[in-house]
């Protein structure tokens, strides 16, 4: 396939994906008669997940970066546009930097799980959660796990300073 501009949640891959990779699976549905006779009534095709490598350049570049983490954080589907499929309900459950980021420049890894049921996105992406250490700011932990200070801290309400987080809190990553 060859490689499409997407849109989620708001952001454009707006010169590519690099590589994007489709997996579907097949649902059957069926009915079960009286007598215990199965009837078949549809099979169709299903997106289950949509993977792949991006490029993101430009100056607003990184902007964009810190919104797909945001995206990625809150847990909730959005649309995922491919023009080749059309839009569906998907998760962000996957974001990783493929190299060092340069001026103007990252390379991303991302997987998207389709889901049909909003209820569903928590079972896709539970939440993850960090056991401060001394000393640790929430600057330090966005370090450590790759996402950013505004991230944690939307994520973390009850978290009143930044720079100085009690030993042993909890803090959730995502």
């Amino acid at each position: 396939m060859a490689a499409a501009l997407i849109r989620f949640g708001g952001i454009s891959f707006s010169h590519n994906p690099k590589s994007l990779k489709i997996v579907g699976k097949k649902n059957v549905s069926s009915v079960t008669l009286s007598g215990g006779e199965q009837k078949l009534l549809d099979v169709f095709d299903d997106i289950s997940t949509i993977s792949g490598t991006a490029e993101l350049y430009g100056s607003g570049c990184f902007s964009d970066y810190e919104k797909l983490l945001r995206l990625r954080s809150r847990n909730k589907s959005e649309i995922l546009s491919v023009p080749e499929l059309g839009a569906v309900r998907a998760v962000l459950s996957g974001l990783s930097l493929n190299c060092e980021p340069r001026k103007d420049y990252i390379s991303v890894s991302f997987e998207f799980r389709c889901i049909s049921d909003e209820k569903k996105a928590e079972k896709i992406m539970p939440y993850k959660v960090y056991k401060t250490k001394e000393e640790e700011s929430l600057w330090d932990i966005a370090y450590k796990f790759g996402t950013t200070v505004d991230a944690l801290a939307a994520l973390n309400p009850g978290i009143r300073r930044i720079d100085e987080v009690e030993e042993g809190k909890e803090v959730r990553l995502y």
